[in-house]
């Protein structure tokens, strides 16, 4: 799985809750943390409201704009795939912002991915200091969810993403450059699939590839610069 944490240094909690919920949702898997309403406008006044309790600094974060990811697999249901990302998302949410405002979407618009948008208040409830994890921290809490989906749902298949490893080019189908990675055998182990589109690699030649998504069979990845 992927987790991403993207910082915002203005109150744009409506844009942000627009691009949210701009129909790319299901809506039957929106859930909130520490908010005592669903209604969008409301969602807004309560994040507004409890910014106002720390001091605003120019350029200061406002809030935080995360994204959790899983990679389709065809092992389970989209719904049994959705239903244990907002279990994990929830977990993720208790480790990472307990005290904070947090309201969660899913999007299910990518083929290959499914994947919850958290918006997160910056401080915690009522409270004058903001919630900033160092960058330790933060790896840590990561590393604690991967560990714990790689052991308690193996059934998402989710070990090798978002991780890079060294891979051999075996040759050229279609749009993609073929390869396995240095620990993976020809014709026993899944293959990795680099898209032609983006990335330029030579057939026997050597690449880092950070994988980006897992189907029964194949893995997907880009090559690191």
């Amino acid at each position: 799985m992927i987790i991403k944490s993207m910082s915002r240094k203005n109150s744009s909690y409506s844009q942000l809750l627009r691009y949210m919920e701009g129909g790319r949702h299901d809506e039957k898997f929106t859930f909130s943390h520490n908010l005592f309403t669903q209604d969008n406008s409301d969602i807004i006044k309560e994040f507004k409201h409890n910014a106002n309790f720390f001091k605003h600094k120019k350029n200061g974060v406002m809030m935080y704009h995360e994204i959790l990811s899983i990679t389709r697999n065809n092992q389970l249901s989209e719904e049994q795939q959705k239903t244990l990302l907002k279990e994990i998302t929830q977990k993720y949410i208790s480790s990472r912002a307990n005290n904070n405002l947090v309201y969660a979407v899913l999007h299910d618009d990518k083929d290959e991915q499914l994947h919850y948008h958290l918006m997160i208040s910056s401080n915690e409830i009522r409270s004058e200091k903001k919630h900033r994890l160092s960058k330790y921290e933060f790896e840590h809490i990561k590393k604690e969810l991967e560990n714990y989906v790689l052991n308690v749902h193996p059934e998402l298949n989710q070990e090798k993403i978002g991780k890079e490893f060294k891979v051999i080019i075996d040759r050229k189908e279609g749009s993609y450059f073929v390869g396995r990675t240095q620990f993976d055998s020809p014709d026993v182990d899944n293959e990795v699939l680099v898209s032609t589109e983006d990335n330029f690699v030579r057939i026997g030649d050597y690449a880092m590839v950070k994988i980006t998504g897992a189907s029964d069979f194949d893995l997907f990845g880009d090559v690191v610069e």
